[in-house]
């Protein structure tokens, strides 16, 4: 079943004032929602007693208090040294990741060859340089050391390393 836009458009036309004067009960609901919410919103949650403030309560309540924090240092401790045990095993992870597509050759079209870049934060890494031609696709790999190769780089190559670098 499909639905032309001409019928929507004189479905609308023909009920214009019912579809308007249910817009405008929607919106009194939703502001009375609003005014709801908000006057909720401005009340206290617990009324404070003249009884409630006695030195005993206050102090319970001041303990109770230390003891969560004491708490939440722990847990911030803990899951410090957590982060600290994975940022240790990270550290030779790639985490700088680019890739370039080329035309090796005039007459290959479609952007099928690619240089991808395989960084660590000390740029060290891995550049893996597809080249496709209309026959065959060969595959390269180079070691990365500070940024550099210890081969000459093409444009392309560069390119990506330099894309993973920043």
């Amino acid at each position: 079943m499909t639905v032309s836009i001409k019928a929507i458009t004189a479905f609308a036309e023909q009920n214009l004032l019912w579809i308007t004067f249910g817009l405008a009960i929607t919106c009194v609901l939703l502001l009375i929602l609003v005014i709801i919410l908000f006057v909720r919103t401005k009340k206290p949650r617990t009324k404070l007693r003249p009884e409630d403030l006695n030195a005993d309560k206050v102090v319970e309540a001041l303990e109770n208090l230390d003891e969560r924090l004491d708490a939440l240092q722990g847990y911030a401790k803990s899951t410090h040294e957590a982060h600290e045990k994975l940022a240790d095993k990270c550290k030779g992870a790639f985490r700088n990741i680019a890739i370039e597509r080329y035309d090796a050759f005039p007459d290959c079209g479609g952007k099928q060859s690619f240089s991808v870049a395989l960084l660590d934060e000390n740029r060290d890494g891995l550049l893996i340089r597809g080249i496709a031609t209309r026959d065959s696709n060969r595959t390269y790999f180079n070691q990365i050391t500070k940024g550099e190769a210890e081969i000459e780089l093409s444009d392309e190559d560069k390119a990506a390393i330099s894309k993973a670098s920043s």
